[in-house]
């Protein structure tokens, strides 16, 4: 357990995602919490998470309600042109996001010579992940998602890291 890594891993995902979705989805990202978290359960409308190994082991998990969701997608469909009518283009627009900035966290990590895989991303919409403390440390990072002056929604990342 390094708590100067966990707390690298948490401000290096702090200036990706909002920078990433700038950049891709022209959609202002704004942190509006982050920290240590003892939720004892990990459960949204949409969620996802990633395995990541190597120098750190954990989970990345990227969740938001459904409002969020159909908020976001126009903007992220935008991007990929991808027709949103089709049966199960939003669930794989969603993971893509994830994998992307995982990918970008994994590679700012690289630089510092501090190396971790990630897997692919799982879907887990619907279900709880249960958090056991004895395992796991986490934190919880809060965006607030803004097109223009329209408030989209919440985007959560939770970072279970193993000890």
């Amino acid at each position: 357990m390094d708590p100067l890594l966990d707390e690298k891993l948490i401000v290096v995902l702090s200036q990706i995602v909002p920078e990433y979705f700038l950049e891709n989805y022209d959609v202002i990202l704004k942190r509006e919490a982050f920290g240590p978290s003892m939720n004892e359960g990990i459960c949204y409308e949409f969620c996802s998470y990633t395995l990541f190994y190597g120098r750190v082991n954990g989970r990345l998990f990227f969740g938001m309600d459904g409002a969020t969701k159909l908020k976001l997608l126009p903007h992220l469909s935008k991007h990929y042109y991808y027709d949103m009518f089709q049966k199960g283009m939003a669930n794989s627009l969603l993971l893509e996001t994830l994998n992307q900035i995982a990918s970008l966290l994994s590679q700012e990590f690289s630089y510092a010579n501090i190396e971790f895989q990630i897997q692919p991303p799982e879907l887990y919409n619907h279900k709880v992940f249960y958090v056991d403390f004895s395992q796991f440390r986490q934190y919880t990072l809060i965006f607030d998602a803004f097109k223009h002056s329209s408030f989209l929604g919440r985007t959560n990342f939770i970072f279970l890291l193993e000890k």
